[in-house]
């Protein structure tokens, strides 16, 4: 299970989620995204999901049953968040999942959001590149090494003050890959491209950062593997 974590709100942890589903059912892999932030359900928001199922049906069995097929995005499950004080229980049982399960995370790094991170087995962090928006990402990252879960790698997500500077990214695990900043990263060629390459970079070997040099491909790796 691999978190989709950040700092703040805001930051594009849900489209990421979604935008890397939708990469990884290109490449036939059957994801599941999960939505675990009750109190801001942006997963639901953005795919236009119903409130139920949740989260709270997952222990109830079959998965097949529970889960939402958004009608735009092909071979993509969904299940919105249910209630916080189940989410660590509730969220064991989507490991059951034949596919990769994507976990949208809670922003910050209180308690509210430890709850999913201690479920997953890794995760990568999304910040925007405002210098604030950094800062809190790697009070995300410190919160992961703290409960030991695997940071596999950050997302950037470019907004109008790339033009001005270039964010120093240390404190925080290799970039992964970097959004463009678009209106619609969702149906934005480039964006689509971040997301591919994000999908390579984390379900493939001999992975390559996207800011090292001469990385070539469309998604700087090789060598598929089933995780």
């Amino acid at each position: 299970m691999l978190a989709i974590a950040g700092g703040k709100g805001g930051c594009g942890k849900t489209t990421t989620a979604v935008g890397l589903a939708r990469a990884l059912a290109r490449r036939e892999r059957s994801p599941l995204v999960v939505g675990a932030d009750p109190d801001v359900p942006d997963l639901r928001r953005l795919l236009g999901l119903r409130s139920e199922p949740s989260t709270d049906a997952l222990p109830g069995g079959a998965l097949d049953r529970v889960v939402h097929r958004p009608a735009e995005l092909p071979g993509v499950a969904a299940v919105p968040a249910g209630r916080a004080d189940r989410l660590g229980a509730t969220l064991c049982h989507a490991r059951a999942w034949p596919g990769p399960v994507l976990v949208d995370c809670p922003p910050g790094c209180d308690g509210r959001a430890a709850v999913p991170l201690r479920v997953c087995d890794r995760a990568v962090v999304v910040t925007t590149d405002r210098p604030q928006s950094v800062e809190d990402t790697r009070k995300t990252a410190d919160l992961l090494r703290r409960i030991t879960a695997s940071a596999s790698g950050t997302v950037v997500r470019h907004t109008e003050h790339s033009r001005a500077a270039k964010p120093a990214l240390g404190g925080l695990p290799p970039v992964l890959t970097r959004v463009p900043e678009v209106s619609s990263p969702l149906a934005d060629p480039g964006a689509r491209a971040a997301y591919a390459r994000l999908a390579g970079g984390l379900y493939t070997r001999n992975y390559v950062s996207a800011d090292t040099p001469g990385s070539g491909g469309p998604d700087g790796t090789s060598e598929s593997r089933n995780v």
